[in-house]
């Protein structure tokens, strides 16, 4: 699974269209019960490696600083908060970076459902590229 994701504009409004849930990969992660939360694995497929990083983390291209708001809208218009983000590099391909969003999700979203991720912030940093290993 890839996802484009919008080119960063003036307004630091990002969007990742189109985030399908697929079982079984990376995407849905519903391996501990007790966890009340799903854990949205995205894989973000970039011309960069693109990390959003309120942690101040500042070993990406670009990174986000300031406050910032995301949220997860569905394919039938229902909107939910993100609690919480951060991220790894994913191994299944190089150019791919990912980014992991912590979302109230109801639970019967299931395998294949279609959103999109809106990410708002104060503003973006560019960041130097030879940082990246």
């Amino acid at each position: 699974m890839h996802i484009t994701v919008a080119t960063p504009s003036n307004d630091t409004v990002f969007k990742v269209e189109n985030a399908t849930a697929d079982w079984g990969k990376f995407c849905w992660n519903r391996s501990y019960d007790e966890v009340s939360k799903d854990e949205l694995n995205v894989d973000i497929d970039y011309l960069h490696p693109l990390i959003f990083t309120p942690r101040s983390r500042s070993w990406t291209p670009f990174g986000i600083e300031g406050n910032f708001n995301i949220s997860v809208k569905m394919e039938d218009n229902s909107t939910h908060p993100v609690s919480h983000v951060w991220y790894d590099y994913g191994f299944w391909d190089s150019e791919a970076t990912l980014v992991v969003l912590q979302a109230d999700l109801e639970s019967d979203y299931s395998c294949n459902h279609v959103g999109s991720f809106v990410i708002q912030c104060d503003k973006m940093v560019a960041k130097n590229e030879t940082e990246i290993e």
